[in-house]
């Protein structure tokens, strides 16, 4: 997401937060994240940078945070392969 952002002249802040990045997204690629659940899939970037008092993933989580992260990154690399806004 940062290097789609980056290369469309974005600027941003810091941070590991899917849903504040899409945000950032012209509004005809955010349609291409719609079902995406960004909000699940931030919390577990979090957790798994600081320690804490977190529940183990499952083997189920693990899929569908790689499912997520597989669309996501999809998504944008035909974006910027090509040129066009993200499917």
């Amino acid at each position: 997401m940062k290097a789609f952002l980056i290369s469309t002249g974005i600027e941003f802040a810091y941070k590991h937060d899917l849903e504040y990045l899409i945000e950032l997204f012209p509004d005809e690629d955010k349609a291409a994240f719609a079902g995406i659940e960004l909000e699940w899939l931030s919390d577990w970037v979090t957790e798994g940078r600081y320690p804490g008092d977190w529940p183990e993933a499952t083997h189920e989580d693990a899929k569908k945070a790689i499912a997520m992260a597989e669309a996501i990154y999809n998504n944008i690399v035909e974006a910027l392969e090509t040129g066009e806004s993200c499917r």
